[in-house]
């Protein structure tokens, strides 16, 4: 699964990222029954989400965020070629006191065509990562310490 099946799922998953609740389940039920087959648990008294626990497996919406936090992490960083200040604009007030010193000013869009797209819905999960994550310069951090 991890090797064939979950990278098929998570191709390119920056850009497709689905925020339809149904396209979201659809892509979830790929990996419980992964799970199911993995460990070998097909009654209906076994849970997917205690077997997926077990195994070591997090949930696909999450891996998703992380990959988009990531990928916003490494356009703000300027680690790939993807000119920042095409796409990313600073904010008018940054407070020393509530906010990070690597804030961008969120993008307000009023159809769903461009209000889910990739830059307004991970601006706005950028700001609930922690400080530290700005603080270290490390990509990995922010990959890997995300809830």
């Amino acid at each position: 699964y991890c090797c064939l099946v979950r990278p098929m799922l998570e191709y390119a998953c920056v850009l497709w990222d689905p925020h339809q609740a149904y396209l979201a389940v659809k892509i979830e039920k790929i990996q419980n029954r992964a799970a199911r087959f993995v460990s070998g648990k097909y009654d209906r008294t076994s849970s997917v989400t205690e077997t997926k626990l077990e195994i070591g497996w997090e949930l696909l919406n999450l891996r998703r965020k992380k990959f988009c936090l990531k990928f916003l992490f490494s356009i703000f960083s300027n680690l790939t070629r993807i000119d920042k200040y095409k796409y990313l604009e600073l904010p008018n007030y940054i407070s020393t006191r509530i906010d990070h010193c690597n804030k961008i000013k969120e993008i307000f869009c009023r159809t769903d065509y461009k209000k889910y797209s990739f830059f307004p819905r991970t601006i706005t999960d950028w700001y609930s990562l922690a400080a530290l994550a700005f603080t270290t310069g490390d990509v990995g951090y922010v990959f890997f310490q995300y809830p």
